[in-house]
């Protein structure tokens, strides 16, 4: 019977294992295939000699992917909306060079999920 619950345990394990991985390779397939589409943008923009469409569309891409990983990183935290209030808070309260400090900051790391919590801490310890 116990023999029976091990092999359950390492079933259950090796599929958890496998979902794991599986999640790592669609998101590195979704960010290569975004690296590939901006890629091909930039050539095709490149190519009609078009040198300040280039710089336009380098910049609202740029944004755009920064807002879209700055929300993933607050969703995995499970604090966007009290860390929006925690920012709302240091706006009103020491201005808004701090908020813009602290956006810089998360804009800079999207990708560390430790330095995203230990700033949603700081905005969430000075707001609340």
């Amino acid at each position: 019977m116990r023999a029976r619950g091990l092999l359950t345990l390492r079933a259950t394990l090796r599929v958890a294992r496998f979902a794991v991985l599986r999640f790592a390779v669609l998101r590195f397939a979704v960010l290569r295939f975004a690296v590939l589409r901006f890629a091909v943008l930039r050539f095709a923009v490149l190519r009609a000699g078009r040198f300040a469409a280039l710089r336009r569309v380098v910049f609202l891409r740029a944004v755009a992917l920064r807002a879209v990983f700055l929300r993933v990183a607050f969703l995995r935290a499970g604090a966007l909306r009290a860390a929006f209030l925690g920012a709302a808070f240091l706006a009103a309260r020491f201005g808004a060079a701090l908020v813009f400090f602290t956006a810089i900051v998360l804009v800079r790391c999207p990708f560390s999920g430790r330095a995203t919590g230990v700033i949603t801490f700081l905005i969430l310890d000075a707001g609340f």
